[in-house]
C-alpha cells in the first residue's frame, strides 16, 4: 500500500488517524482531503513529508474529479461527516446532503477509480435504540432514529447495493462514542470541561440517564488501520469497549478530575443542570464486539475511568487555566 486518501483528515478521529499512519507507516503517503468546515483543524495534524492536504468537498464534483485524476490511491478512509445529532435535528438537509449524496459520490468515484480498499467510518446509531436484553451485531438490521444516524444508514446502505449490483466491496466500520483530545466543544464531554471552567452548569438532557459505551479515539483508530491492513473486503466491524456509562456518571467523572486537578469544589449538586430532553433521543446502542475481537485480534481497550484524567488535563490546558507543567 503507497498511497492513501483521507477525507476528513482534519476533524477529530481523521487526524488521530493521519497521525497513527504516519508515524507507523513511513512508506506510506497520505493525501488529506477536507473541505475545513467549522469543527476541523489543520493544526491537530503532524505532518511529514509523505503527507499532502487538499481542500475540498466530498459533495462537489470538480473537487473530487481534480483529485482522482491527479491521483491514485490504494485505499481510501471517508471519516469526512457532519455528525452532531443536534445539529442534524436543526439542519437535517446539510447531513443528508455531506452524509449521503457526498459519500455516494466518493465511493462511485473510489469504485469507477478500481481503488482496492474503501472504508466508510460509520456509527454505532444506525441500528437504533436497544433495550436491556438486546446486543446488537454485525448482522442487526439497521433502523436510525435521527436524521444525523439516518443519513450515516443510508451511507451503510449504498456499500451493501454496491457489493450487491457491482462487486465493489467496502468495509463499513459502526464505533462507539469517541473521547480524547483534540475534540471539538460541541460534545459531551469538552464541552462540559469548558462550560464548567466558564462558571456555567454541566447540561445534561432529561434525567442524564442515557448510556453511552465511551472509546477512547486512541483505540479507534489502531483497530480502524488494522482493518485497513487485514479486515475483509465487504465486511462490517463494531467497535465498542462493552461498557457503557450514564450521562450523569460521565460529568460526575469531569466534576472529580477537575477537582483534582484544579483543586476546585465542584459538585454534581451544583454544577449539573438537566435541560428539557433532546427530540428522538436514543437511550442507548449496546454492541457486540466479538467480531473485530476475533477477526482483527483485538484484546483490550483502555479504561475509561483511568483515561478520563489525562484527557481533562488536556483541555484545562487547552482553555488555557492549567499550566502544562501540572502533574
Amino acid at each position: 500500500m503507497n498511497r492513501i486518501l483521507v477525507t476528513g483528515g482534519a476533524g477529530f478521529i481523521g487526524s488521530h488517524f493521519i497521525n497513527l499512519i504516519l508515524s507507523e507507516n513511513k512508506d506510506i503517503e497520505v493525501i488529506n482531503f477536507d473541505n475545513l468546515t467549522y469543527a476541523a483543524n489543520l493544526s491537530n495534524v503532524n505532518t511529514s513529508k509523505k503527507y499532502t492536504f487538499i481542500k475540498g468537498n466530498i459533495v462537489d464534483d470538480d473537487d473530487l474529479n481534480n483529485l482522482f485524476n491527479h491521483y491514485s490511491f490504494d485505499a481510501v478512509i471517508n471519516f469526512a461527516a457532519e455528525t452532531h445529532v443536534d445539529k442534524s435535528i436543526e439542519n437535517p438537509f446539510i447531513f443528508t446532503e455531506t452524509n449521503l449524496l457526498g459519500f455516494q459520490k466518493l465511493f462511485y468515484k473510489a469504485m469507477d477509480n478500481e481503488v482496492k480498499r474503501f472504508i466508510q467510518i460509520s456509527t454505532d446509531e444506525v441500528y437504533g435504540p436497544n433495550d436491556n436484553s438486546e446486543i446488537f451485531d454485525e448482522s442487526s438490521s439497521l433502523k436510525p432514529d435521527n436524521p444525523y444516524s439516518a443519513s450515516k444508514a443510508g451511507a451503510d446502505m449504498i456499500i451493501k447495493s454496491a457489493m450487491n449490483t457491482f462487486g465493489y466491496k467496502g468495509i463499513i466500520i459502526r464505533s462507539s462514542n469517541n473521547y480524547g483530545i483534540n475534540q471539538y466543544p460541541e460534545k459531551l464531554i469538552p464541552l462540559s470541561i469548558k462550560r464548567l471552567i466558564s462558571g456555567e452548569k454541566i447540561k445534561l438532557y432529561g434525567d442524564g440517564k442515557q448510556k453511552r459505551d465511551w472509546l477512547s479515539v486512541t483505540d479507534n483508530v489502531n483497530i480502524i488501520k488494522e482493518i485497513l491492513f487485514s479486515g475483509n473486503d465487504g465486511g462490517i466491524y463494531n467497535i465498542c469497549t462493552g461498557v457503557e456509562k450514564k450521562n450523569i456518571d460521565v460529568a460526575k467523572f469531569i466534576i472529580e478530575s477537575v477537582n483534582e486537578l484544579m483543586g476546585t469544589n465542584y459538585s454534581e449538586f451544583n454544577d449539573i443542570e438537566f435541560i428539557e430532553d433532546r427530540k428522538g433521543h436514543d437511550y442507548k446502542y449496546t454492541m457486540s464486539n466479538a467480531k473485530v475481537m476475533r477477526e482483527i485480534g483485538v484484546s483490550s481497550f483502555n479504561d475509561f475511568d483511568s483515561g478520563i484524567n489525562d484527557v481533562v488535563r488536556h483541555y484545562l490546558i487547552k482553555y488555557g487555566v492549567l499550566d502544562e507543567n501540572t502533574i
